[in-house]
C-alpha cells in the first residue's frame, strides 16, 4: 500500500508540474522580439507602398499633363503661341473658380528666352484657343494646380482664366488630381528654323500622400518635355 501511494505521488507530481518563472520570462522575451520584428517589417512595407504609390501617381499625372501640352502645341503656328508670366491669380478648389488680387502679367507676352507660367495657343485647323497655366491655391500657397481652358474668342488674354466669367466652369479643367500638388510650371521658348519656336516645359509635382518623417527622401518629382511648333512654310 505504501509502495502504491509513493508511485501515485510521483505520477501526479510529474503530471501537474508547472512552468518555472525563468521559462516564462524567456518565452515572453522571445514573443516580444518576434512581435517587434513583425511590426518593423509591416511598417517598412507600408512606408514602401506609400512611397511607391506616390511616385507612380506623380509620374503618371505629370506625363499626362506634359503629353497633353506637347501634342497640341506641336500642331500650332508660332504666331498663335503666346506665353505669359502671370501673378496675382489663384485657384479656389471649393468654388472651382480663380480669384484675382493685384493681377499682372497680361499686359505683354513673355519675351523670347524668358520663362512664363501660362501659355495660350490655337492648333492648326482649330477655331478655339487652348490655354494652360499654373495657379497657386487661394488658401494654401504651398499647393498648386494646372488648369486647361478652351475659349472661342480670346480678345483679352486675361479672360482665358477669368473665374468671374460665366463660361469658366464649363470650359476649364483641372489637370492634376487631389493626390498631386503642382509646385511649378515653367514655360520657356526659343526661336528656331522657319520662324518656329522650340518650347521647353518644366513641371514639378509632389504627391499629397507621403510618409511622414521621411525628410531624407524628397517627395518632389521633376519632369521636362521639349516640343517644337510646326509652322508650314511655302517656297516659290
Amino acid at each position: 500500500m505504501l509502495r502504491y501511494n509513493s508511485s501515485m505521488r510521483k505520477i501526479l507530481k510529474k503530471k501537474y508540474s508547472g512552468v518555472s518563472l525563468v521559462e516564462m520570462l524567456l518565452t515572453m522575451i522571445i514573443l516580444t522580439i518576434v512581435m517587434i520584428l513583425v511590426g518593423v517589417t509591416l511598417n517598412t512595407m507600408i512606408r514602401a507602398s506609400i512611397m511607391s504609390n506616390g511616385r507612380t501617381t506623380a509620374r503618371q499625372e505629370s506625363e499626362f499633363m506634359l503629353e497633353l501640352m506637347r501634342k497640341t502645341i506641336r500642331n500650332s503656328n508660332s504666331e498663335e503661341v503666346l506665353v505669359y508670366t502671370v501673378s496675382g491669380r489663384t485657384y479656389n478648389p471649393t468654388t472651382l473658380r480663380t480669384q484675382d488680387s493685384n493681377l499682372s502679367g497680361y499686359d505683354g507676352v513673355t519675351p523670347v528666352d524668358g520663362s512664363g507660367t501660362e501659355i495660350h495657343f490655337r492648333p492648326i485647323g482649330y477655331d478655339k484657343w487652348v490655354c494652360v497655366g499654373y495657379f497657386p491655391d487661394s488658401t494654401d500657397s504651398s499647393k498648386g494646380y494646372v488648369l486647361k481652358s478652351i475659349r472661342q474668342d480670346l480678345l483679352t488674354p486675361s479672360e482665358c482664366f477669368n473665374g468671374q466669367s460665366s463660361q469658366f466652369v464649363a470650359n476649364t479643367l483641372v489637370l492634376n488630381s487631389e493626390d498631386i500638388d503642382v509646385n511649378q510650371l515653367s514655360i520657356r521658348y526659343f526661336n528656331t528654323y522657319d520662324s518656329n519656336y522650340l518650347i521647353t516645359i518644366d513641371l514639378a509635382v509632389e504627391p499629397t500622400k507621403w510618409v511622414p518623417g521621411s525628410n531624407n527622401i524628397s517627395p518632389v518629382f521633376f519632369q521636362q518635355t521639349v516640343v517644337s511648333t510646326q509652322k508650314l512654310t511655302w517656297e516659290d
